[in-house]
């Protein structure tokens, strides 16, 4: 009997024990914490921007969405900071490049005069010095770069320098009758050819 007790007790425990393990593992299967999944983010879809240009370059349709828009009648695309420039005759940024004529000094214009009057080669290399200029009237001497030279003088007329005389030696006073006003002072005295005398202008 006592035998029966213990055998049936033992069975009674090993159920027991197996019962409490079949839930320990029932358990911890609940509480397991999943493993997140990532996921990879989806791709951005590629959209095709259009290139800034010209609208010249616009195709017929008018798909393409240009910069600036229509020109103005000098071809110049106003939207795109672009203006006329009538000095200069093209289109600009004025806050790129200035829209006024560009400073030509009065030496290097005069030198012009002196080229086109006495019809010297483009390549002939010269020196000129402006000793006088009022704005007006001006003198000075020009020199070639390989020797010789002379004197100058000059008279401003509509914006444009004209040669009064140039060359060595007195002056003749029949130059002069077109530019009687010249300063005296620049030209005190000249060679009448007629009596063959200096006179005192």
């Amino acid at each position: 009997m006592k035998n029966t007790l213990l055998i049936g007790g033992l069975v009674l425990i090993v159920g027991l024990l197996g019962v409490a393990n079949v839930l320990l593992i029932k358990n911890s299967q609940k509480t397991e914490v999943p493993t997140p999944t990532i996921q990879a983010p989806s791709p951005t879809p590629f959209v095709e921007v259009p290139m800034l240009t010209d609208p010249s370059l616009a195709t017929s349709e008018g798909k393409q969405q240009l910069i600036g828009g229509d020109k103005d009648v000098h071809g110049c695309l106003g939207p795109a900071g672009y203006s006329w420039c009538e000095v200069k005759q093209k289109c600009l940024r004025v806050w790129e490049e200035k829209c006024e004529a560009s400073k030509i000094s009065d030496a290097d214009l005069i030198k012009q005069a002196l080229f086109t009057k006495n019809n010297w080669a483009s390549t002939l290399e010269v020196d000129l010095s402006v000793a006088q200029n009022d704005g007006v009237y001006a003198g000075g001497t020009v020199s070639e770069k390989q020797g010789g030279g002379g004197y100058f003088y000059a008279k401003k007329v509509a914006s444009e320098w004209k040669i009064v005389a140039d060359g060595n030696g007195m002056i003749m006073c029949e130059t002069l009758k077109e530019y009687a006003d010249f300063p005296k002072s620049m030209i005190p005295s000249c060679y009448n050819t007629i009596t063959g005398e200096t006179i005192t202008r």
